[in-house]
């Protein structure tokens, strides 16, 4: 059986610079947008979208989430746009291998997004990423969910922590950004995928790749936690505050 090695940890005092300070060539830098700071012409920010894309949004049934898919999608085309010198309305995204999408013809960039609540947060990689967000929210019950997707250790982690919510959220994204890096989705081993602090050695059908991987939370804003995964030869993420200035010049 072939094995997989996860190191997982928190980045402390992460520093968010602006956008314009980033190469756009890191092997890995993540990036966060706050929906309130939006621009209100969603007519012409539809035009960056494919019809696929657009009838997805549909799909949403709040209002809050169709305007956080378009708003996500179309802030994606807008980095890859610069990241790889094509206008954002021809980018065309496929699907790979890993059930992942990619960019077509194109293997020099990989991506993640992911958002919840106020916030976008994106990462674009030299290699497999995956990234997630999540809002700490104070009312939601999730003892079935620690008892169902959570390993005993972790378990018993989250109950003994100071702050258990706090300590959830952290694991849960953490799971959830390293299955997204590796393409395997939610499954039947999903209560098994490492999440504590520490480095984990485990097979790799857990989380459907081999290799080393890290996995490390960060806080995108006050009560929301994120955490990355990308393969261990990538170095340090670099962290980037999006603003309305990605958005001049815009076409409609």
């Amino acid at each position: 059986m072939s094995n997989a090695v996860v190191s997982c940890a928190a980045i402390q005092d992460v520093r968010w610079e602006s956008w314009l300070a980033s190469s756009f060539n890191e092997e890995l830098a993540i990036f966060r947008f706050s929906l309130t700071n939006r621009p209100d012409n969603m007519p012409a920010w539809q035009t960056l979208l494919q019809s696929d894309e657009i009838s997805r949004a549909y799909r949403y049934r709040r209002q809050e989430d169709y305007l956080r898919f378009i708003y996500s999608r179309s802030i994606l085309r807008k980095l890859l746009g610069i990241y790889t010198s094509l206008e954002p309305d021809k980018i065309r995204f496929v699907v790979g291998s890993t059930n992942k999408p990619e960019l077509q013809d194109n293997t020099d960039w990989f991506f993640n997004v992911s958002h919840s609540g106020d916030w976008v947060v994106l990462a674009i990689a030299k290699n497999c990423v995956g990234i997630d967000v999540e809002r700490v929210d104070t009312g939601f019950c999730f003892d079935e969910v620690l008892l169902t997707s959570f390993t005993q250790e972790e378990r018993y982690q989250v109950e003994s922590s100071l702050d258990p919510r706090l300590l959830f959220y952290r694991f849960w994204t953490r799971k959830e950004s390293l299955i997204k890096a590796t393409g395997k989705g939610i499954d039947d081993d999903f209560g098994q995928v490492p999440s504590a602090d520490g480095i984990h050695h485990i097979a790799s059908q857990l989380i459907g790749a081999t290799g080393e991987w890290v996995v490390r939370s960060f806080d995108i804003a006050p009560d929301y936690v994120a955490a990355v995964s990308c393969l261990a030869e990538l170095k340090t993420p670099k962290f980037y505050t999006l603003d309305s200035g990605l958005f001049n010049n815009f076409k409609s």
